[in-house]
């Protein structure tokens, strides 16, 4: 999936490509990598996505848990964007689930911080 604006261009590729969700088998889950790269400048940020069926219902999920993964030039950029820095990692506490229902089309979905910490 891509666009590209005058300013901007994103890309989210899926790896194995997305399937289409009317043809899932309800035997099976389905997995792979997505990749989101906003201008390559920007680096990406990546994770895992899942799909499975039951019934009507087909359950998607996504968590970005490789992180940010910037493009440094800098000793600098290296040094504050290292793999475990908290700008690199922020990424990885996100989890998005959606389910439709296939009969109805009816989506729901949200994008939940996991790393939340109450006081």
């Amino acid at each position: 999936m891509e666009h590209q604006s005058p300013a901007h261009h994103l890309l989210v590729e899926f790896n194995p490509g997305f399937p289409d969700i009317r043809n899932l088998n309800a035997e099976k889950v389905y997995n792979g990598v997505i990749e989101i790269k906003p201008d390559p400048d920007m680096g990406l940020v990546s994770g895992k996505y899942s799909l499975e069926r039951e019934g009507e219902i087909v359950e998607i999920t996504m968590n970005m848990s490789d992180g940010w993964a910037p493009v440094p030039d800098s000793l600098f950029t290296k040094l504050m964007f290292g793999k475990k820095s908290l700008f690199c990692s922020w990424p990885k506490d996100y989890y998005y689930k959606q389910e439709v229902n296939l009969k109805t089309l009816e989506s729901f979905s949200n994008w939940e911080n996991r790393h939340i910490e109450f006081s």
